[in-house]
C-alpha cells in the first residue's frame, strides 16, 4: 500500500484519549475502593488475631491486587493499539483504498511500523520508551516466559522481586499463577504514556503540515 497522508484533528485525538480516560475511570472508582478495602479488612484480621493464615491471606490479598492491575494495563494498551490501527485505517479509506486492503493492513505489523511508513518516528516521542516497556510487560503477563519476559526481567527488576516474602517465580512455576510485583503507580504511568502518545502524535502530524 501506497503511502498517503494522515489527519488527525483535535477533536479526534480528544476522543481517543476519552477511551482510554474510561479505564483510568475503572481503576478510581473501582479497583482503589477495592484495594483499600482489601487492605482495611486484613488489618482487621490481625488486630482480631482470626484463626487464619495470615500469610496465606496476605499472599492472597498481593495476588488479587496485582491480577486487578495488570489486567486493566493489559485491556488498555490493547484499547489503545487498536484505536492507533483504526485511526489509520480510517484514513486509508478516505483516500479511497478498498476496506478489504484497509482491514488487511490493519493486522499486519505493530504501531511503530506501520507509522513509519507515513513518516512518523515514534522512537523520538518522549512517551514511546513507557509505551515499549508496557508492551513488554503485556506479553509477559500473557505469556510468562518468552524474549518479552527476559527483556523486562532486564528493564524493570523491581516487578520480579519478592513481596513481603511472596517468591513470584517460584509461585509461577509451582502452582501455574504467575503474580507480578505491580503498583498503582506503574499503571498510572502506563496511562499517562498512552494519552502523551497521541498528543504527541497530533503535535507531529500538524507541525507537519507547515
Amino acid at each position: 500500500m501506497e503511502n498517503t497522508d494522515l489527519i488527525l484533528c483535535e477533536s479526534d485525538k480528544d476522543h481517543y484519549i476519552k477511551i482510554l480516560d474510561k479505564y483510568f475511570t475503572i481503576y478510581q472508582q473501582y479497583l482503589i475502593p477495592l484495594v483499600d478495602k482489601m487492605n482495611s479488612d486484613f488489618a482487621e484480621m490481625q488486630i482480631k488475631d482470626i484463626s487464619y493464615d495470615l500469610d496465606d491471606v496476605a499472599d492472597l490479598f498481593v495476588s488479587a491486587e496485582n491480577s486487578f492491575i495488570a489486567s486493566l494495563i493489559c485491556l488498555e494498551y490493547q484499547k489503545w493499539q487498536h484505536s492507533v490501527y483504526l485511526f489509520i485505517s480510517h484514513e486509508n479509506l478516505m483516500n479511497d483504498y478498498p476496506i478489504e486492503e484497509c482491514v488487511e493492513y490493519e493486522i499486519r505489523g505493530g504501531v511503530r511500523e506501520k507509522l513509519k511508513k507515513y513518516g512518523i518516528n515514534v522512537n523520538e516521542f518522549e512517551s514511546w520508551d513507557k509505551i515499549q516497556e508496557m508492551r513488554l510487560l503485556v506479553n509477559t503477563i500473557k505469556h510468562f516466559t518468552g524474549h518479552s519476559y527476559n527483556d523486562l526481567k532486564k528493564l524493570r527488576p523491581d516487578f520480579f522481586e519478592l513481596y513481603n516474602g511472596f517468591d513470584i517465580e517460584r509461585s509461577a512455576l509451582s502452582s501455574g499463577d504467575f503474580v507480578l510485583n505491580l503498583t498503582g503507580n506503574d499503571y498510572i504511568s502506563y496511562h499517562k504514556a498512552l494519552i502523551s502518545f497521541w498528543n504527541e502524535l497530533y503535535i507531529t502530524l500538524n507541525d507537519n503540515k507547515f
